[in-house]
């Protein structure tokens, strides 16, 4: 059996020394986003989340609704809004993704000129259809826009967690701990993406999005 997959450990990155630090990335690049830019777009996405995990809970019947015909307008309403949510949610996703392109920034003014760019918007439903849709997890969509992180401080009163290791023999590592454990969430192996090494010893890992960072967590003993 191996070591656990991560040490005692987690929370936010304590140093701002970024002169020695040791970066590892699997494969690709990280999109390149200017940290002011990604503040604005981190505070967009949170500000989204409580509305729609509202909207969730309503449709999914955790909160009382009117009866009948009332009842089907109310579901065919919410359900509109949604979807609306999800296409300026997909035309963000498209404008992100085209900051980490070269001359990201002419792109993405050439696609936000073109209307034939961006999804369609939705058209309203007879209430009888949304009556019989499911709706998707709201949560799930959200996280699809961030980047797991995992944070492994080092203690004051404790050697640092991998010592002499490289951040690229740290990715290699988890990775291999993490195909022994047969790490999955939806059938999908987890992976880590990258591995940032700090000068005090703090230690961040990268993963797809913020279940397979959560995931990490909930496991690290195993």
């Amino acid at each position: 059996m191996p070591n656990p997959l991560l040490p005692q450990g987690g929370g936010p990155a304590t140093s701002d020394d970024m002169s020695g630090m040791d970066m590892f990335v699997t494969e690709g690049s990280l999109p390149v986003v200017e940290n002011q830019l990604v503040d604005k777009l981190t505070k967009v996405v949170d500000s989204l989340i409580p509305g729609l995990e509202n909207l969730e809970r309503v449709v999914s019947g955790q909160v009382p609704k009117p009866s009948g015909a009332a009842q089907a307008d109310s579901s065919n309403t919410l359900l509109v809004r949604i979807k609306e949510i999800a296409a300026n949610m997909a035309r963000l996703e498209k404008k992100v993704e085209t900051l980490s392109l070269p001359n990201s920034s002419n792109l993405t003014a050439h696609t936000a000129a073109k209307p034939s760019n961006l999804p369609p918007r939705p058209t309203s439903l007879h209430s009888e259809k949304a009556a019989r849709t499911s709706i998707p997890s709201v949560a799930k969509y959200i996280n699809r826009f961030k980047l797991g992180q995992v944070v492994i401080r080092k203690r004051f009163d404790q050697p640092k967690t991998f010592e002499g290791l490289t951040a690229a023999a740290i990715c290699q590592k988890i990775n291999e701990a993490l195909v022994f454990a047969k790490a999955t969430i939806d059938n999908d192996p987890i992976k880590v993406k990258a591995v940032a090494q700090f000068p005090n010893g703090d230690v961040k890992i990268f993963t797809k999005d913020q279940r397979a960072a959560k995931w990490l967590l909930n496991n690290k003993h195993l």
